[in-house]
């Protein structure tokens, strides 16, 4: 049990370090997975968006707009819901076929 609580401990000190770190170091643009349209105006798929005059290490921005930070936010968005519907679906699955074999071993 002591073992365990040092672990834990030892790993939320390492975390509590490294974060900040990693939310200092800000990028500003994004590359999209999909194609998002805004106010009318559409960024397509693989896009780099990034404001006017910002640096990319993702390469050169192809689409300059000041909402690169909403857009971003929505792609990012995209991607967490996608995962979650494809872990809802594999949970669904497993639950049927538990269900099924519960069916047919009474």
């Amino acid at each position: 049990m002591k073992s365990s609580f040092y672990v834990l401990f030892l790993a939320i000190l390492i975390v509590s370090m490294v974060l900040p770190v990693i939310a200092s170091a800000q990028i500003e643009c994004c590359q999209l997975s999909k194609a998002i349209e805004v106010d009318g105006t559409p960024y397509g798929a693989r896009a780099i968006v990034g404001p006017d005059g910002g640096t990319c290490p993702l390469g050169p921005i192809s689409s300059v707009t000041d909402k690169w930070g909403v857009i971003c936010f929505l792609n990012m968005m995209n991607i967490v819901i996608n995962w979650i519907f494809i872990a809802l679906m594999i949970l669904v699955i497993i639950l049927v076929l538990l269900g099924a074999f519960k069916l047919i071993s009474v």
